[in-house]
């Protein structure tokens, strides 16, 4: 469906705000340590983290990865259409890869801090490396996340005289779904 000629293009949609992220990273961060130290205080040790935890997380970030560089090609580069539903499906899914990456990634690095004072222990020390592992992976996620959001912000047209164009701020990219 296109726009007719002359009437506004559709809704826009911004980036993911900071504060959305920092809040992303608050809860990751508070619940974990809530849960481990109630977790503690019943006297229970801490789980085990798998490492497939973490590598399952690189996986994700390398999938999201790419399809941030095939949506980039295809919007920004080739300057194609996309059909409607994928591109809100796009936009939808980097940013909940990029909240949930952050959150993730707060979760698994307060495990760390959590883990440490005991780094002697065989356990502690496997779930330090683990958590670290996994919240790495979760760090890059989130920054797969990102790229995909960015990916999807569509280019203004190409005008005849750029020199009368206004300068867009760095950060005020607009999305249109």
């Amino acid at each position: 469906m296109s726009v007719p000629q002359g009437s506004a293009p559709g809704p826009k949609v911004g980036r993911t705000p900071g504060t959305v992220l920092a809040v992303a990273a608050m809860m990751g961060a508070g619940l974990t340590w809530l849960a481990t130290t109630a977790w503690q205080y019943l006297g229970q040790p801490l789980p085990r983290i798998p490492l497939v935890a973490g590598l399952a997380l690189g996986v994700a970030a390398a999938l999201v990865g790419r399809t941030a560089h095939v949506t980039r090609q295809q919007i920004q580069v080739k300057r194609q259409r996309v059909e409607p539903a994928r591109a809100v499906a796009l936009l939808a899914l980097g940013k909940t890869v990029l909240i949930a990456g952050v959150g993730l990634a707060a979760a698994y690095l307060t495990l760390v801090g959590v883990s440490l004072p005991n780094l002697q222990a065989a356990l502690p020390a496997e779930r330090v490396l683990n958590s670290a592992v996994a919240g790495l992976m979760s760090g890059l996620l989130a920054w797969a996340g990102w790229r995909l959001e960015d990916a999807c912000t569509v280019p203004d047209p190409p005008s005849d005289d750029d020199s009368d164009a206004p300068e867009q701020e760095p950060g005020s990219a607009e999305f249109r779904a």
